[in-house]
This record gives structure tokens, C-alpha cells and sequence, in this order.
């Protein structure tokens, strides 16, 4: 070696070997041993940390199949129950429907409609009971019936009926489309055919009561052309001639005999007579305008019925 690197070795012998260098290589070796010390805890903190993150996950997903057993077990027990109460309650539908017809096949309309209400409850959109119960508000067993012995009541029911209408909405198959475009039809000619007959005889009761009207008014105006009719005659060709003679005396005389007889003609023929005539034509035109009117209220009714029925035919078209 170099005398100098002989020089820089020594004094680094020198100075390492030295009670302070001593104690320096001492607190770096603490504090190495400290720093290790840390680094190990943390490490371990870590270690833990992961390991009850891991036991916390495990007990999560323990928990969450245990719950989704549950769930299962659940459904499947809600499941079995529906299953069992919809066989209950196909079975009690079926048996209330049976018991409806058969009431039906023995006329008793009230128990009948009492049976297909009971069903509708359970089942809202049920077709048949429906239909079962349009026939028992009409009180008939079966739709040839129904077409057989239709009446203008019969008709006005069948073209209101709620129960027809939710029968042709809620219907699957067209296996009663042709009876019910019949039934349909003839209700609406048969009520068609009263429409007629109400618009006939409101013209003919308007015609009788214009006349009864036209007999009060000239009744009204007779009361000022008769006496008038009475007092010329008797008045002014009296006084022509006894103008020449008696001058305006005889005028005079004359138009007071003339009032006279045409105030008491009018009290005769009025008072006794045409004012009964009146008093009864006025009854007779009170009493026409009454039937009128309920003619008319029947032919409006009539009118409202056929126009709600309008959309039963094409219901069954669009079917």
C-alpha cells in the first residue's frame, strides 16, 4: 500500500475502535433492530388484518347461503301452498259452476244467479259464468229460448246487460257467436220496431193537440167578432131607417138595444156555453201534453238503450 491509504486505514482503525465509535456502532445497530422490530409488527398487523378479513368474508358467504336456503326452503313452501290452494279453488269453482247449471236446468233462476256470482268472485274473467248468469237475469235456461220468446222487456235487458258484455269480452272460442248475433239482432229489431211505433204515435198526439190549441184560440177570438157580428145588424140597419124619421134619437135607441142584445148574447153563449168548451179543451190539451211527454221520455229511453247496444255485434266480430 501507499503510505497515505497505510494512513487513511489507520485512522479508520483508530476512530472505529474508539469508545465513541463504539457507541455510535451500538445505536445504529438499536436502531436497526428497531426499525426490524416495527417492520415485523406491522407484518404481523398485516397478517392479521388479512386474516379476519378472510374469516369475516367466510362468515359472510356462510351466512348468505344459509339465507338463500332459506329463501328456497320458503318458496318452495309458498309454491306447494298456491299449488294446493289453486286445485282448491279450481275444484270449488268447478263444483259451484255444476251446481249453477243444474239450478238452471230446474228453473231456479235466483239460486242459479247466486252460484255464477259466487264463481265470479273467485274468478272475475270466468266465461261461463258469465254467460250462465246473462241467461238467469233473463230468466231463461238456455239462449234458443231466449230467442223463441223475446220480448220488448226481454229485448231492452239484453241489449243493457252488463254480464253480456263482460260474457263477449272475457269469451275464448266462437262456439256461441251465432246465437248470440242472433240474440242480439232480434233485440234490436224488436226494440227498433217500438222506436217506430213511439215516433208514430208522438206524431199523431202533436197532430190532435195542434187542432185542440187552434179550437182554445178561436174560441178566444169568437169572443170579439160574435158580439160584434150581433151588434151590427141589430144596430146599424135599425138606424139607417129611423134616422130618416126619429133623427139621433132613433141612433141612440137602436145602439142601446143593440149592446143590450149583444152583451146578453155573449153572456148566453160564452159564459153557459164556450167558456166549458174551453175549460174542457184546456184539460184535454193538459192531459195530451202529459201522455206526450211520457211518450217521448219512453222514445228517448228507448233510443238510449239501442244506441248503448250498438258495439255488442261488432264485440263479437272483433272476437
Amino acid at each position: 500500500f501507499s503510505r497515505r491509504d497505510a494512513d487513511e486505514k489507520l485512522v479508520d482503525f483508530v476512530d472505529s475502535h474508539t469508545p465513541a465509535a463504539k457507541a455510535k456502532r451500538e445505536a445504529e445497530a438499536k436502531l436497526r433492530k428497531q426499525e426490524d422490530e416495527q417492520r415485523a409488527a406491522k407484518e404481523r398487523e398485516r397478517d392479521e388484518n388479512q386474516k379476519r378479513i378472510e374469516e369475516q368474508l367466510a362468515e359472510q358467504r356462510r351466512r348468505d347461503r344459509e339465507r338463500e336456503e332459506e329463501d328456497e326452503r320458503r318458496w318452495a313452501d309458498m309454491e306447494r301452498k298456491y299449488q294446493e290452494a289453486s286445485q282448491g279453488a279450481r275444484s270449488t269453482v268447478g263444483s259451484q259452476l255444476t251446481r249453477a247449471w243444474q239450478e238452471m236446468d230446474v228453473r231456479d233462476f235466483n239460486a242459479a244467479a247466486g252460484y255464477f256470482t259466487t264463481v265470479l268472485e273467485a274468478q272475475p274473467k270466468n266465461q261461463d259464468a258469465w254467460r250462465g248468469l246473462f241467461l238467469a237475469e233473463l230468466q231463461v235456461h238456455y239462449e234458443k229460448a231466449l230467442i223463441d220468446n223475446m220480448t220488448l222487456e226481454r229485448a231492452k235487458k239484453v241489449l243493457q246487460s252488463k254480464s253480456l258484455k263482460n260474457f263477449l269480452r272475457y269469451k275464448t272460442t266462437d262456439e256461441y257467436d251465432e246465437l248470440y248475433t242472433k240474440i242480439i239482432s232480434e233485440a234490436k229489431g224488436i226494440l227498433s220496431t217500438e222506436i217506430q211505433k213511439n215516433e208514430i204515435e208522438i206524431s199523431s198526439q202533436k197532430g190532435s193537440l195542434d187542432m185542440k190549441k187552434g179550437s182554445i184560440k178561436w174560441i178566444k177570438v169568437s169572443r170579439i167578432l160574435f158580439p160584434a157580428l150581433i151588434f151590427i145588424p141589430v144596430t146599424v140597419i135599425p138606424s139607417i131607417g129611423g134616422f130618416q124619421v126619429f133623427g139621433f134619437v132613433a141612433i141612440l135607441l137602436c145602439a142601446a138595444i143593440g149592446l143590450g142584445v149583444a152583451i146578453a148574447s155573449y153572456v148566453k153563449y160564452f159564459r153557459e156555453y164556450k167558456e166549458d168548451e174551453e175549460n174542457e179543451l184546456k184539460k184535454e190539451v193538459k192531459e195530451m201534453e202529459e201522455k206526450l211527454a211520457k211518450i217521448e221520455g219512453v222514445r228517448n229511453e228507448n233510443n238510449a238503450i239501442q244506441e248503448g247496444g250498438k258495439g255488442l255485434l261488432q264485440q263479437i266480430k272483433r272476437k
